[in-house]
């Protein structure tokens, strides 16, 4: 197995808002071809648990399995239904000295499995048979994993287990109907997650692993309020919600009160997603009329938060559509789509946002996502072209000068000295955009077309540049703004 199929090694110079040594490198590494050759293995969920990075891909002569990288070697774990068919294995979740999924053996159909990277075994045959029971939503709380499941009785419900006794906590909706149980997030000593119990619509309840309550009817009546993106800041859970005045919004709870953030964008839905904490800050995306679906984030503040635009990645109306948000250190990294190029690796401080690398250069994009720290090394899923959707890395994230790349193998390099200034003259970081003043700065591409100009705040200047790619069609960015 070739672990290093191909290198790519950026070396940034104010790509970056946090301070680094000069001659720091960056490096973006394809870690295993483990479906060797421009096959993808699509690896999926990587999750680092007892020293590895667990996840499942499709290697040669095998199904889509559970395997396991130390950053050096890369092996298969076990082969959970033998041979070419797949197990399938997701929803991986630790509890202890054990790593929890549901996969298929082929005999049992989905059900919970375990392993502790040596024995790898079958928890729970919840229902018998080849349909089973397709267990989701694996949450760790108090020596315990609180999930969903189907007993083909009762209906999708909410179910727990020690790795010893599985039971059901509770039928929210008696009888064969099922309250279908989603997004299970742990606030304290509870889990919060949104049900429909049959009389008050989908809405905010929680369970402490014996008593399960309805938490808050937000949208009360028989309406629904959906809550959901569940994500804990700062001692509250912040989370989406529907009212009839305010449509969709940010909302919060702290286990006592629970009320809306902030109505972002007025009597229409601001749709707000991707709640991600980095420092004292929660990241997020929303749409507004005058952006379009861009970064914002929160202080949180209890009882009225600070709430704001980050980066008008992709400027005016158009949508960046930033997804797959992911803090490391001070850094959030996300993918996004600027309209010069496809859809990229992107970070933010939370002071503007700069493009990391055009990894896939042109109009189809790396689409990087999946990410997970590991070893002090940022693990992403991508394609850069040549090889399919395979593991890489980014191996220092310190910010440097220039720009690079090249692949182990090939002697050939792209090296781009573009420089751009804005306003004052100050050499700004390359690639680089600015959430006060909104000038957009493309190292390296052609000037930014005229009107996009006259609507910027602040000119845009270039000292150098090269040739740019033709512009995608407005049908075409529509195509690919999604992003999801």
């Amino acid at each position: 197995m070739r672990l290093v199929l191909g290198t790519l090694i950026a070396v940034f110079d104010g790509l970056g808002l946090a301070a680094g040594p000069a001659s720091a490198e960056k490096e973006v590494q394809l870690v295993a071809d483990v479906n060797q050759g421009p096959s993808s293995s699509d690896p999926n969920s990587p999750i680092e648990f007892n020293g590895y990075l667990y996840f499942s891909a499709r290697g040669q002569g095998k199904g889509t399995e559970l395997w396991r990288s130390d950053g050096t070697g890369t092996t298969l774990v076990s082969d959970i239904n033998p041979g070419v068919d797949s197990s399938y294995p997701s929803q991986f979740t630790v509890l202890g000295d054990y790593l929890y999924f549901r996969a298929d053996d082929g005999s049992h159909g989905i059900e919970l499995w375990r392993t502790d990277g040596t024995a790898t075994t079958l928890v729970e045959d919840i229902r018998p048979g080849t349909d089973g029971s397709q267990p989701i939503q694996l949450t760790a709380i108090g020596g315990a994993i609180v999930f969903t499941a189907d007993d083909g009785a009762t209906g999708r419900e909410l179910w727990r287990t020690d790795g010893v006794t599985t039971s059901r906590l509770m039928d929210i909706n008696p009888g064969a109907g099922a309250s279908n149980p989603s997004e299970l997030t742990v606030l304290g000593s509870r889990v919060y997650f949104r049900a429909d119990d049959g009389v008050a619509g989908a809405e905010l309840w929680r369970t402490d692993g014996a008593i399960t309550t309805l938490w808050k009817d937000i949208r009360v009546g028989a309406s629904d309020s959906n809550p959901g993106d569940f994500t804990e800041f700062h001692g509250s859970l912040y989370f989406r919600a529907e009212t009839a005045g305010a449509g969709i919004e940010p909302w919060r709870t702290d286990g006592v009160s629970t009320a809306i953030l902030k109505n972002i964008n007025g009597a229409g839905s601001s749709n707000p997603s991707g709640f991600t904490e980095m420092g004292n800050h929660l990241y997020f995306r929303a749409t507004t009329v005058p952006a379009g679906t861009e970064l914002w984030r929160t202080d949180g503040v209890w009882p009225v938060a600070v709430t704001t635009l980050v980066a008008d990645v992709w400027p005016g109306v158009d949508s960046s559509t930033p997804s797959k948000l992911f803090a490391s250190g001070d850094q959030l990294y996300f993918s996004a789509e600027d309209g010069s190029h496809g859809r990229e690796l992107w970070r933010s401080n939370g002071a503007g946002a700069d493009l990391v690398k055009d990894i896939y250069e042109g109009e189809a994009g790396s689409n990087p996502g999946q990410f997970t720290a590991y070893k002090g090394d940022l693990y992403f899923i991508g394609s850069d072209g040549v090889h399919g959707f395979e593991l890489f890395r980014i191996s220092d994230v310190v910010p440097d000068t220039n720009v690079s790349v090249s692949i182990l193998g090939s002697k050939s390099k792209l090296k781009r000295s573009g420089v751009m200034g804005c306003g004052s003259g100050a050499r700004p970081p390359r690639n680089r955009v600015r959430a006060k003043d909104g000038c957009r700065e493309d190292e390296g591409k052609s000037p930014v077309p005229r009107q996009e100009a006259e609507r910027s705040p602040s000119a845009v200047c270039l000292s150098s540049w090269r040739p740019a790619r033709p512009r995608p069609t407005r049908s075409a960015r529509r195509r690919r703004r999604s992003g999801c």
